[in-house]
C-alpha cells in the first residue's frame, strides 16, 4: 500500500514517464534507472526537455561530459549556462533569501563575492556591437579599494579609497555639489575644516615644502575665521610669487621679497605702480 504522503502516479504520468525512458533509451543511453535518482549513461550523456506545444517555444537539453555540464537552448543553438569540470566547491551559491554568493556559501549581500586575494569584479564592452572595446576591474582588498582601467596599455588607476578612509570622505549630493569631510556641501566643492584648525588645501606636488599654492584658512594659527593664501617655494630655491590675473593679463604680483607690482612683474620697492595711481580723499607718502 503507497505511503500515505505519496501519491500514486496517474496514468497520464505513468504514460509520459514511459515515453520518456524510451526516449532517452533511442537517444543512445546505455543505462537509465529511477531509483534515488535518475542515472543516464552513455559516452556523451544528454537528457532532453521537449516542449510540444506548436509555439517555437526552445527545447532544452542537458548535456554532460569530461568537460563539464552544460545547457543548450537546441532551438536557438546556444549554450547559457555551463559548469566546467574542477570548479571549485562553493564556486555559485543561492541562499533562499535570494542571495548569490561567489566563492563562499553564505552570502550575506545580493551579490558577495569571496577570494583570498583581492576579490575583482570586471566590467567589460566587447565589438558585438562595434562599439570600441573597453574594461574596467573593481578590485578591494586589505589596502585599497580602486576601479583600474583594464584597458590601458600600462597600469591605470584613477580612483583609489585607502582602508581607514574617514566618514564622509567625500560626499556627491543630489544637487551636484561634491563635499569633503562634510555631507551637507554648500556650494559646488565644499572643503570642510574645524574653525580652529589649520586646513591648508592646495595645489602642487607638495603641499609642505614646496612648490606648491596653498587656500584658507588658518584658525589654529591665527584664529577662527583667518583666511589665507601661501605660495611655497621648492627646496631647491626656486622663487616663489603670487600673482593675480584678469582676461588672460597678470595684473599683480606678490613677490617672494613681499615688494607688490601693480602692471609691473618685476617691482623694484615695497609698492610699484605702473599706471596713474588715485586716491578719492588723501595719499599720504612717508612716515
Amino acid at each position: 500500500m503507497p505511503h500515505s504522503r505519496l501519491h500514486p502516479l496517474t496514468r497520464f504520468t505513468r504514460f509520459s514517464l514511459t515515453l520518456l525512458i524510451y526516449g532517452l533509451l533511442g537517444a543512445g543511453l546505455e543505462r537509465v534507472s529511477f531509483a534515488a535518482d535518475l542515472t543516464a549513461s552513455s559516452g556523451f550523456p544528454s537528457v532532453l526537455f521537449d516542449d510540444t506545444d506548436t509555439a517555437p517555444n526552445p527545447d532544452w537539453e542537458i548535456r554532460a561530459d569530461q568537460i563539464g555540464v552544460r545547457v543548450f537552448d537546441r532551438v536557438n543553438a546556444r549554450n547559457p549556462f555551463s559548469i566546467i569540470a574542477g570548479a571549485p566547491g562553493g564556486s555559485l551559491w543561492v541562499r533562499n533569501n535570494g542571495n548569490v554568493g561567489l566563492g563562499t556559501l553564505n552570502p550575506d549581500q545580493k551579490l558577495h563575492l569571496t577570494s583570498g586575494n583581492t576579490p575583482s569584479i570586471r566590467l567589460e564592452q566587447d565589438t558585438s556591437l562595434a562599439l570600441p572595446p573597453k574594461a574596467w576591474l573593481l578590485r578591494g582588498n586589505n589596502f585599497e579599494f580602486l576601479i583600474e582601467d583594464a584597458s590601458a596599455p600600462q597600469f591605470t588607476v584613477p580612483f583609489v579609497i585607502f582602508a581607514g578612509a574617514p566618514h564622509l570622505g567625500l560626499v556627491l549630493n543630489g544637487s551636484g555639489h561634491l563635499g569633503l569631510g562634510t555631507q551637507s556641501p554648500q556650494g559646488n566643492l565644499h572643503i570642510f575644516g574645524a574653525a580652529n584648525k589649520d586646513i591648508f588645501n592646495g595645489m602642487g606636488p607638495d603641499l609642505s615644502a614646496g612648490p606648491a599654492f596653498n587656500f584658507g584658512y588658518s584658525g589654529n594659527s591665527f584664529g577662527p575665521g583667518t583666511g589665507f593664501f601661501n605660495v611655497r617655494g621648492a627646496n631647491s630655491g626656486v622663487n616663489p610669487s603670487l600673482r593675480f590675473a584678469t582676461a588672460n593679463v597678470q595684473r599683480l604680483i606678490v613677490t617672494n621679497a613681499g615688494r607688490v607690482g601693480i602692471g609691473t612683474l618685476a617691482p623694484s620697492v615695497a609698492l610699484d605702480v605702473v599706471g596713474t595711481v588715485r586716491a578719492s580723499t588723501s595719499l599720504m607718502v612717508g612716515g
